[in-house]
């Protein structure tokens, strides 16, 4: 971001550049996660710009790292039926 600042680009430009790179460095998580991912940019790079600080969009980042952490073994990780093979699965050629 500070980089996009110092070359003078209007302060909208800046965050949506910088939020798309967010999301670009979070492309392994696929469509989603880059949208997502975007967004949430989109609001740091606004915390950023408004209050002049990285303060509070790293505790941001660190608050959603955090919840995520803590909700994805629940809402993400079904263990509690063992798992079955793949089947049906017919080769073409």
């Amino acid at each position: 971001m500070l980089v996009f600042l110092r070359m003078d680009w209007p302060s909208w430009l800046v965050v949506l550049a910088s939020a798309a790179l967010f999301g670009l460095a979070h492309l392994y998580q696929g469509r989603g996660g880059l949208i997502g991912t975007m967004l949430l940019g989109l609001v740091f790079g606004m915390i950023r710009i408004v209050t002049g600080s990285l303060l509070l969009p790293i505790f941001c980042h660190a608050a959603v790292d955090i919840a995520a952490a803590m909700a994805g073994p629940r809402f993400l990780l079904h263990t509690d039926s063992p798992s079955k093979p793949v089947t049906g699965l017919h080769s073409t050629t």
